[in-house]
């Protein structure tokens, strides 16, 4: 399976459609999801063409390091308090992925 631009976290970033940003530097956006399952509930995503997680560990190691450096900077920003946290995401779609961008869910309760 190949990247699919259409998808709507590539809209996104195209600035196709809007989101409600929180966190955004050069490999890295966050913002709200649509429809929450906790009290915060962001997706982060990186600025790179990565179906999943699996296509995400094949980038470049600096990008990676930024990517995951960029995710810190989110969880810090929605949790200064360093409360219980999940990070979670689904590689694949026998295991879930329904939007073929890798993203994190971050979730606080």
């Amino acid at each position: 399976m190949h990247y699919d631009d259409s998808n709507v976290f590539a809209k996104i970033l195209n600035k196709e459609i809007p989101c409600s940003k929180v966190y955004e530097d050069e490999h890295t956006l966050a913002f709200k999801d649509l429809h929450p399952k906790a009290r915060i509930h962001i997706l982060i995503i990186p600025k790179s063409k990565c179906k999943n997680f699996s296509d995400l560990l094949n980038m470049d190691a600096q990008f990676i390091t930024n990517f995951f450096n960029g995710v810190k900077n989110t969880i810090k920003q929605v949790n200064p308090d360093n409360l219980d946290f999940k990070l979670l995401t689904n590689n694949g779609i026998n295991a879930g992925q329904e939007i073929f961008h890798m993203h994190f869910h971050l979730l606080i309760n």
